[in-house]
């Protein structure tokens, strides 16, 4: 009678988890690429922020949304409040991103949104996030 040998195992098992190995790294690239694009969102709020500060006396709408388009063609919205009376300025920047883990659960696009508001303190130019 012949021993049995378990020499097959370790390949049937490699093949099983395979899928999920692939799906997990998929999962962990998709969630980087979000970052990344929420991180450039925030910056590109930033220098308008910045801007609008350090010209807070003549700017205007027209000239942030000249500057957005500059900067990011793929924003989808935004919503600009300046106070050139109290000379404080909020930036709200959406962009839709395209993500592979939000088709899975059946969602087409993720938005991402960044909030900045700046403000003069004590002649200070201050630059916050919002919410």
């Amino acid at each position: 009678m012949k021993k049995l040998t378990n020499k097959g195992q370790s390949l049937v098992i490699f093949v099983l988890l395979l899928p999920v190995i692939i799906v997990v790294i998929a999962f962990i690239i998709d969630y980087g690429m979000l970052n990344v694009s929420k991180n450039k969102l925030d910056s590109t709020n930033k220098i308008l922020v910045n801007y609008g500060m350090k010209n807070i006396k003549d700017v205007t709408n027209e000239k942030i949304v000249n500057l957005i388009r500059l900067n990011d063609s793929d924003i989808s919205k935004y919503d600009i409040k300046i106070d050139n009376e109290n000379k404080e300025i909020k930036i709200t920047l959406y962009k839709s991103i395209n993500s592979f883990s939000y088709k899975i659960i059946k969602k087409d696009e993720y938005e991402i949104k960044s909030v900045y508001e700046g403000y003069i303190k004590n002649n200070k130019i201050i630059i916050e996030r919002g919410n």
